[in-house]
């Protein structure tokens, strides 16, 4: 393992910050640009694991969304600096679970979560399919260390109104 992946805790892989075009006439961002926002450490997080435009063209191989759960914790405004950690939560030879917190980058405060699941597919048959080996060894060493840390609260939440 190397040491940059031995210290147990979450990848910090994306920042960005709230565009003047994310921002509703409720003066902070916008539930939809969420999704793009997550999608962009979902990229960020892709690349690190070396699914690259020129991977994905040699094994014939890419990551499609299977499932994803937004929790919004706390507005974050026009210009804020959001900064988003990741964690791979579980995967299995053609899936991969995992976890990305979005946090305002100064004042440190959770703002929301992103839980997904995302697909193998082979993209010559467009169908789910086993990773190629070396994106599951780099999955591997990952999760390795993830699995040090505890659960990140709100995992597997469902939506729900508990009775009284």
């Amino acid at each position: 393992m190397s040491d940059a992946l031995a210290t147990p805790k979450p990848l910090e892989l994306y920042a960005t910050s709230v565009k003047p075009e994310w921002v509703d006439h409720n003066g902070h961002m916008n539930l939809a640009y969420y999704p793009m926002a997550f999608y962009e450490a979902t990229n960020a997080l892709s690349l690190h694991l070396g699914m690259t435009r020129e991977f994905k063209n040699r094994t014939k191989t890419a990551s499609f969304a299977a499932n994803l759960h937004l929790s919004y914790r706390r507005e974050v405004r026009d210009g804020d600096p959001l900064r988003f950690l990741s964690r791979i939560i579980n995967f299995d030879s053609k899936r991969v679970h995992f976890w990305h917190e979005m946090h305002h980058a100064t004042d440190d405060y959770l703002a929301a979560t992103c839980e997904m699941m995302s697909l193998n597919i082979d993209t010559t048959l467009r169908r789910v399919a086993d990773m190629p080996t070396e994106l599951l060894d780099r999955l591997r060493e990952i999760h390795d260390v993830h699995t040090l840390l505890p659960p990140p609260a709100g995992l597997g939440h469902s939506i729900k109104i508990d009775d009284p």
